[in-house]
């Protein structure tokens, strides 16, 4: 049951009795939280989060909300005997909300809500569409637009992956996606496999000797969003950290004129040399992942024939961002500045590759608000410049 299921012990023995929920394939239980009236679970499905109460009746009810792609979390130590969950609910166009569930009736309350200033959710607009792969998987994709613009193939778009680790990119409230929307672009978060959000399957599938899947889910992410007009052809840039820099990296050696730009925030795309690094403190737990090119042949062979710094080839690239901070200790600064290197020497397009080295920062930089935005204004900006 890797995508677990719950059973009835007995209460004494612990002897194993009847299933209460049975393992479903592809919609993962994510937590599991006893009250005396119920049993709440969050789980996903289809990629998205849902919270189920199961009654001591045997019944079940599922919590619904409006927006077709949310984030939830359930608070841990809440009281046995309540008679209500709390929930905290978001959206790419609505802030945490914390809302009260009746486990009796299902029936919600708000309780508190975190104000913006100057915003009005109903500006915007929030879709779930799937993307078919090239082996017939169906990619999830959380799209963000300003409510009313056009499906007419003419818009700008931002797409987002990460698809690591089993991480899932889960849709939250962001005010910079928001403040990009407000200038005529999409923004969009692909689902790719090596994330968790269609169970572990959907991990296992973009991890490993299966990671290439990652990458041809996320160009089948931009193409079908071409295709069924939400994004114009050569107006889509491209935006991962750290492992979603790989994501970016490869995708852009597999279609290099696919994309307007590309941002790669701290990106691990020197991935040969450095799984070859036994002194690394992080390696060894990341063998799992990617695998031992030392010690395994065929690792070394599938991390080579992926590695985005190993196939830079002469193409025309599009313009490249690269970050990198000096004191990061998971992903080294000469990371991101051998893939800008060799982009320089072997793109045919003419367009410009930049490395940016914060000469303080670690991995994540720095933590506060002020930093994260002056980033991505600097990412936004370079975006515009793409497209313009």
């Amino acid at each position: 049951a890797f995508d677990m299921k719950l059973l009835r012990l007995d209460s004494e023995s612990f002897a194993v009795g009847d299933i209460l929920v049975p393992h479903r394939p592809g919609i993962p239980i994510l937590a599991m939280h006893p009250f005396a009236d119920a049993l709440v679970r969050l789980e996903r499905v289809d990629g998205q989060h849902s919270v189920a109460i199961l009654r001591p009746d045997g019944s079940e009810q599922r919590v619904a909300f409006e927006d077709p792609a949310y984030a939830i979390e359930i608070p841990a130590d809440q009281g046995y005997a309540t008679r209500h969950v709390l929930i905290i609910h978001q959206s790419p166009k609505s802030p945490r909300r914390w809302i009260e569930v009746g486990l009796r009736d299902g029936k919600q309350k708000t309780l508190q809500q975190e104000s913006v200033a100057g915003f009005d959710s109903d500006n915007y607009e929030v879709e779930r569409l799937f993307a078919p792969a090239p082996d017939g998987e169906m990619v999830p994709i959380t799209l963000l637009s300003r409510r009313g613009t056009p499906r007419d193939g003419r818009s700008p778009l931002l797409q987002y992956g990460y698809g690591s680790y089993g991480v899932s990119s889960d849709p939250e409230f962001s005010i910079p996606a928001l403040a990009l929307v407000d200038r005529g672009w999409r923004y969009a978060i692909a689902h790719v496999r090596g994330g968790s959000e269609k169970g572990r399957q959907w991990f296992l599938g973009g991890r490993k000797f299966n990671k290439r899947n990652s990458f041809t889910d996320f160009v089948a992410c931009t193409e079908y969003l071409e295709r069924e007009g939400y994004a114009a052809k050569g107006r889509v840039v491209s935006y991962g950290l750290s492992a979603g820099g790989l994501l970016v990296g490869a995708s852009m050696n597999l279609a290099p004129t696919l994309w307007a730009g590309v941002i790669a925030k701290v990106p691990f795309v020197d991935m040969l040399n450095t799984m070859s690094d036994g002194s690394h403190p992080l390696v060894p737990l990341f063998r799992p992942d990617w695998g031992d090119p030392l010690a395994d042949p065929k690792a070394y062979d599938y991390i080579a024939s992926i590695s985005p710094y190993e196939n830079v080839r002469a193409a025309a690239y599009p313009p490249l961002l690269c970050t990198a901070g000096l004191k990061d200790d998971r992903v080294p600064y000469w990371e991101p500045a051998k893939l800008v290197a060799e982009v320089r020497y072997r793109s045919t397009s003419g367009n410009p590759a930049i490395l940016r080295t914060d000469m303080d920062s670690g991995h994540q930089g720095s933590g506060d608000l002020k930093s994260e935005y002056a980033e991505k204004a600097l990412f936004w900006s370079f975006a515009i410049r793409c497209v313009g």
